[in-house]
Formats: C-alpha cells, structure tokens, sequence
C-alpha cells in the first residue's frame, strides 16, 4: 500500500493497514491509516482505483478492515466497463473507518480515485466502539443457509455484531443511504464474556458455511459460534 495517493498528494506512511484477496480474480484490496483503500491487479502489480474514505465524527479515517462482497467473486471481471468507463469493475467492497462500515458498488466507478460511497451500514449495525474487522460468509454456502449471506464486524468492547443479506447492488442517495432495501437490525454476539475489557479483534466464517463463526480476541481466547443460536458460544 503505497505512501501517496493516486492523485499525487502526498501523505503519511501508513502505520496500520489490512488486506483481502479476491479469491476468483488475480486482485487485492487493501486498506491502511493514511484514509485510503486500494484495489490492485496482481497481473500488473498496480492500484488499478483508490479509494478515500469518509472521516469520522472524532476526525480520523483510518481504515481498519476491508472485504469484498463474496459476490464478486462468481460475477466479477477485470474487464472494466468498456470504452465508455475504464474505471468500473463488477465488484461491491467494503470498508470499516472508526465505528462505521461503508460500502462502495464499483460498478459506479468513473474515475480512478472513488470519494464517496455508496451506501452506510452504521446505522444498522450501530457499533460503539471501533470496528476491528468485517468479514463476510462464503457465497458458495448460501444453499445451505437458505440463500443468506452473513456479514460480521468486531469491535473495541467485544461484541461480534452480525447482518444477513448485505446488499451487493447498491443505488445510492447524494448522502450515501442505500435505497434498494432497507437493512434489518444485525445481532450481538458477546465476544468478551469473561473479561470485560477484551477486544474483539479478529473473525473468520467456516468455508461453505454461513452459521459457523469464530471469533478471536485480547483476552487470548478464541471462541466458536452458531450465529443461527447466537445467545452463548457453542465452544471456547
């Protein structure tokens, strides 16, 4: 993750970053401090679009996770969106800055450097503390879990806080609220059960299966979920 942006501003070495493969493609995503999220073509070893995040309300936009929609890897294609846009890509990403989570359809990309999203999670997920991660299920598991996808985010107080059917096609508003459905409120999973001040700081869903969760925290535990039966941890 590079030092300066696409536009040629500089900025601060990133002290903090993240990154996830996208495992059909020869592409990466990457997010880091310095407020930006990268998508680059493994091909050709360059960012191909840069994205700026939004700044949060104690003005910080570092980027502490990012993911893909698992989606994109059975739709998507590097091929951009032809003579007429360059930029695009047949992908939906998202990144958590601070306490929210965002969402950008590269599909409406027209330029190579993306300022605003497309949609905003915040207010359905409404963590209370900074997002660690966010992941998402496995997109080949959902004839198993009756079509659902499932989306996780972990937090600073611990709690593990999980959506079903994150959108992939996002129509936004000039404010960035999604307009294709409207999200159901996400569950709460108490990562920090026996030490109150763990953080949950990793997560990862079991390949093929949308119930199955872990969950990883600083109290050095590591605890699995049914997040179908999401009151207590099924093992710890």
């Amino acid at each position: 993750h590079s030092s300066s942006i696409a536009d040629g501003r500089p900025v601060a070495a990133s002290s903090r970053s993240s990154a996830a493969p996208q495992p059909q493609l020869p592409s990466l995503l990457s997010g880091s401090s310095d407020g930006t999220a990268r998508l680059w073509d493994l091909r050709t070893q360059r960012a191909a679009l840069c994205i700026v995040a939004p700044v949060d309300a104690d003005g910080d936009s570092d980027i502490t996770s990012v993911a893909f929609h698992p989606l994109s890897s059975t739709t998507s294609s590097l091929g951009g969106g032809g003579a007429a846009n360059t930029y695009s890509r047949d992908m939906t990403i998202y990144l958590s800055v601070g306490c929210g989570v965002y969402g950008y359809d590269l599909r409406n990309a027209n330029a190579p450097i993306i300022r605003s999203y497309d949609a905003d999670l915040s207010s359905a997920l409404q963590c209370e503390d900074e997002v660690n991660e966010i992941v998402f299920s496995d997109s080949r598991a959902g004839a198993g879990a009756n079509g659902k996808i499932r989306f996780a985010a972990a937090d600073d107080l611990g709690d593990v806080r999980v959506m079903e059917n994150v959108p992939f096609k996002l129509s936004s508003d000039s404010n960035g609220n999604n307009k294709e459905r409207k999200l159901q409120r996400c569950r709460v999973l108490q990562h920090a059960i026996d030490d109150e001040n763990a953080m949950a700081t990793c997560l990862a869903f079991r390949p093929r299966g949308a119930n199955d969760l872990v969950s990883g925290g600083t109290d050095c535990a590591i605890r699995l979920w049914d997040v179908s039966r999401p009151q207590r941890p099924s093992s710890s």
